[in-house]
């Protein structure tokens, strides 16, 4: 969770959806960041690895490596998940493009998967942007950030994305007037 648009797009969701109807989970690859302080008291969070404190340890590479380590685990064997967490939810949403393939592989089949796509995505070639958009397919929707990155993201590719709608983010007021 770090400082970055897509997340904070994240946490205005969080604050906007009904408690009564909904009850959100996240999950996320590593515990840290300036903005996990920042999710709402009553949104469960699960994390894959920790965020230890790896400045004073003697071997900085051997965190990494087992960080690393755990990471390619849970992206071999993604019904680890179900078993870090313990619940089913209803819908699947992958707030950035980089995390879609994850959301693909997730162990949770029956669920809605929803594909964020909250800036513009640039492909330097054709195949990689190909690939893209047949994963953008898969899912049940892809939601774009504004009517512009979907445009500018079709013409790039060339290819429409079928599911794909465009909205405004969730913004709240009182960020932008501060």
């Amino acid at each position: 969770m770090e400082n970055g648009a897509a997340q904070i797009a994240l946490l205005n969701i969080l604050d906007s959806l009904d408690r009564t109807k909904f009850e959100p989970i996240v999950l996320i690859e590593t515990y840290k960041g300036e903005l996990i302080k920042e999710i709402p008291s009553y949104v469960q969070v699960f994390y894959i690895t920790n965020n230890e404190v790896f400045n004073s340890n003697k071997w900085p590479w051997a965190y990494f490596l087992k960080m690393k380590m755990i990471l390619i685990m849970y992206r071999f064997f993604p019904c680890l998940e179900y078993y870090k967490m313990n619940v089913f939810p209803d819908v699947e949403i992958a707030m950035e493009y980089s995390t879609l393939g994850a959301l693909l592989r997730s162990p949770f089949i029956k669920t809605k998967k929803i594909n964020w796509v909250h800036s513009d995505i640039y492909f330097y070639n054709k195949y990689k942007g190909e690939k893209m958009v047949s994963m953008m397919h898969h899912c049940d929707i892809t939601v774009f950030g504004s009517h512009s990155i979907k445009t500018h993201f079709e013409s790039h590719v060339e290819v429409e994305v079928l599911n794909g709608i465009y909205m405004e983010n969730p913004l709240n007021i009182e960020d932008i007037l501060h």
